[in-house]
């Protein structure tokens, strides 16, 4: 009985190590499972992390690059924008002075102008006298000579200041006599607000009526088209005396000598375009004072 007992007790003992045993195989298995998924997670994990910082990274560099181009772009249309501005800047300025000369031409002025050494497109010529008949109506030396009477302010860039005072006073000057020798009646405006007020306004031709009405953007083009004459006419002469006598001499001269140079000729197929344009002498001289 005993014995029996002692198998019986030995059987059960068993089944509950065996159920024991698989159990803890079991929870064992469980946990080790668990464990690789977490393990695995934190590998995913730590490989994403990674991967995120990186392509933060490189986007935030490739922002940078793009916004440093961008200012670099921006910088380059900043300074084309001002460069183009001065360009035409040059181009208004050359065109309004050649359309004032043009018209002194067609009223009978002789004009003296010298050559600058430095010589570009739109490079104004150096305007040293304007006279009609006998009077001397513009002297560059009487304009020269008034400017060394200013008590200029100290610091003052001389050099600078006296060459733009000079240019608007004789440009100013061009005007005056169209206006209040000759009797002209146009429309006139400030060209913009001086850079002190020690320097004069520059004054241009807004509108004038001649045998038709010539509007700004036609006097600028106008103008460049005969300050080019001009160029061309004098040829390499460092000084040039135009006047309606002085050209008819030449191409007369040039008849004579069975040679016609085109650079002389030119002055004298544009200004017979522009005088049926503009003013001939009869209407030039039909508004005296």
């Amino acid at each position: 009985m005993a014995g029996l007992l002692d198998g019986k007790l030995l059987k059960q003992l068993g089944s509950n190590i065996e159920m024991d045993v698989e159990d803890e195989i079991e929870e064992d298995a469980t946990n080790f499972i668990e464990e690789l998924e977490r393990i695995g997670e934190e590998e995913i994990i730590h490989i994403i992390k990674p991967k995120r910082k990186n392509e933060e990274k490189k986007s935030k560099k490739i922002i940078k690059k793009i916004e440093k181009e961008e200012e670099i772009l921006g910088e380059f249309k900043s300074k084309e924008r001002k460069r183009n501005n001065r360009v035409n800047a040059n181009r208004n300025d050359y065109g309004n002075e050649g359309f004032l000369l043009m018209i002194l031409y067609y009223l009978g002025c002789y004009i003296t102008l010298s050559k600058l050494q430095k010589d570009g497109k739109h490079q104004k010529l150096k305007i040293v006298e304007v006279g009609f008949e006998d009077k001397i109506l513009l002297s560059r030396k009487e304009v020269e000579d008034n400017i060394e009477k200013i008590d200029f302010p100290v610091g003052t860039n001389l050099k600078r200041a006296k060459r733009i005072i000079t240019s608007t006073n004789i440009d100013n000057g061009l005007l005056d006599i169209i206006k209040n020798f000759f009797g002209f009646q146009f429309k006139e405006e400030v060209k913009k607000k001086p850079e002190k007020d020690y320097m004069p306004e520059r004054r241009v031709i807004e509108s004038i009526h001649l045998k038709k009405e010539w509007n700004k953007k036609e006097i600028i083009n106008e103008g460049v088209l005969f300050y080019e004459n001009i160029k061309l006419f004098s040829g390499k002469n460092k000084t040039i005396h135009l006047s309606i006598d002085e050209v008819t001499k030449s191409l007369h001269e040039s008849l004579i000598n069975d040679s016609i140079p085109p650079d002389k000729s030119s002055i004298s197929n544009s200004t017979q375009i522009l005088s049926l344009n503009s003013c001939d002498e009869s209407d030039c001289h039909s508004k005296p004072i």
